[in-house]
């Protein structure tokens, strides 16, 4: 078995300084503004109360509304979370 030149080992050395000092040079951290977070979409959507003797119209017609709020701010939020990643240039 060959062992390697004393030319082969200081080339190898030479160049594994070389990146490691581009490693170093180049720890410049890019930072990004992320989006202020909505209270508007993210916040919860209150569970509407029923009440003793209400019409049971009345209260389907309070949960149907809540769930449409619902599910308007999850559509919202997949908006905006579709703008984030393609900020950061995801797919």
């Amino acid at each position: 078995m060959r062992r390697p030149s004393r030319l082969a080992r200081t080339l190898l050395a030479l160049s594994t300084m070389t990146i490691c000092a581009g490693c170093t040079t180049a720890s410049q951290v890019v930072s990004r503004q992320l989006p202020p977070e909505s209270s508007v979409v993210l916040d919860p959507v209150p569970i509407p109360p029923i009440a003793k003797g209400q019409d049971a119209r009345v209260a389907l017609a309070q949960t149907g509304s809540a769930l449409r709020q619902a599910n308007g701010r999850l559509v919202k939020s997949r908006i905006i979370y579709r703008g984030v990643r393609k900020s950061y240039g995801g797919q």
